[in-house]
């Protein structure tokens, strides 16, 4: 006896977020919990611009990584010339900047330096694809690009902090899957 039932992803699309679902709605820039009666002002405000570094970094990455995936598969630089490399060139250094302005309070230097590293990381991986890119007589040869972009997955993953919604996957307002509703 066969089953008639179906098991396409789209068939269970509604049994892992339901319609009223916060996750399927707005930016995923969500409002932070952190309690302002616990924390003080200056960790504050670092935090809250630290976070907006986080998440243009966390979106660099993803982006360039989507198009080093496209770039080896089809081991061709077409993926070089998409806008979306020249977006994330401009949002990296954007970032870049805003953090070189950025002052840690004493005790989060050491997370402020991470956050560094991993900015000078994805620059050194964009560098890397604008080389291969210009290098048009060989076979691209991702392997620099990717690393550093791992490195600075890696280094970003050690800067996360859900007080003030530095996550690289962010399942605070996941209803079905993680349980919120039954909370």
């Amino acid at each position: 006896m066969t089953s008639s039932r179906s098991w396409s992803m789209l068939d269970h699309a509604s049994t892992v977020h339901q319609l009223h679902c916060e996750s399927l709605a707005g930016p995923d820039d969500q409002p932070i919990e952190v309690d302002p009666a616990r924390t003080d002002e200056a960790v504050m405000r670092y935090g809250l611009a630290a976070r907006g570094i986080y998440n243009d970094l966390k979106r660099v990455i993803g982006q360039v990584g989507g198009l080093l995936i496209l770039a080896q598969a089809s081991a061709r630089r077409d993926a070089f010339d998409l806008p979306s490399l020249v977006h994330a060139e401009e949002l990296c250094g954007d970032a870049c900047d805003r953090l070189a302005s950025l002052a840690a309070p004493g005790r989060l230097d050491a997370h402020h330096g991470r956050l560094a590293q991993a900015a000078q990381l994805v620059s050194a991986g964009l560098a890397a694809l604008r080389d291969t890119r210009l290098d048009a007589d060989r076979a691209p040869d991702l392997a620099a690009a990717s690393g550093a972009l791992s490195r600075a997955y890696a280094l970003l993953q050690s800067t996360s902090d859900s007080r003030f919604g530095m996550m690289m996957v962010d399942l605070r307002h996941a209803c079905c899957n993680c349980g919120a509703v039954r909370q």
